[in-house]
């Protein structure tokens, strides 16, 4: 067994070089572009920007809701994976 905290920064380490592998020198890619959704009352949008300028805006406040967890995954885990650096 390994901790959630590792297992998840080892998640999003390997997404994170997987994208820039699939990416390459990024040749004909849209620098930005973005995509909504809905499911109920609840709506996301998400943006990505391939500058290697990283950077969260979220308004999530799951520990408003008195959440512990997301699923499996702590809710605190959710913005320190997000703030990790680029690898």
């Amino acid at each position: 067994w390994i901790d959630e905290h590792h297992s998840a920064e080892d998640v999003s380490i390997t997404l994170g070089k997987a994208l820039a592998q699939a990416l390459g020198d990024k040749g004909g890619c849209t620098r930005m572009s973005f995509a909504e959704a809905s499911c109920g009352d609840a709506r996301v949008r998400c943006v990505a920007d391939l500058s290697n300028r990283p950077c969260l805006c979220s308004d999530l406040r799951l520990e408003a809701q008195g959440e512990e967890m997301a699923g499996d995954l702590s809710v605190e885990m959710i913005a320190h994976l997000f703030s990790l650096p680029s690898p």
